[in-house]
């Protein structure tokens, strides 16, 4: 194993990356062997650039809840929108503004 990693060092590491992403025991195994500093950090790089692009790339719209018709007015929201607009506002803003 440690010649096929001296032979490839960036392949294997973007492999492992992919298979085990960012395994705390598996940053600890790469430390043990003989890859240097810049094919680990370009290994990595190549190798989570992808996962983590889908994962941007879907997870956020999935935490959003599916897109709805807008709320229907009611008595009550007519209500408290005429009468906030005839309330008047205390100033919060400094003197010296």
């Amino acid at each position: 194993m440690s010649v096929l990693i001296e032979q490839r060092p960036i392949t294997i590491v973007c492999v492992l990356r992919l298979c085990f992403l960012m395994s705390p025991m598996l940053n600890m195994l790469l430390s043990m062997t003989n890859i240097r500093f810049r094919e680990y950090m370009i290994g990595s790089f190549m190798g989570l650039m992808p996962v983590l692009t889908v994962l941007v790339r879907l997870v956020p719209p999935l935490s959003y809840p599916p897109a709805a018709s807008p709320p229907r007015e009611t008595l009550h929201t007519r209500f408290a929108v005429s009468s906030a607009r005839l309330l008047p506002l205390p100033c919060i803003a400094p003197r010296w503004l």
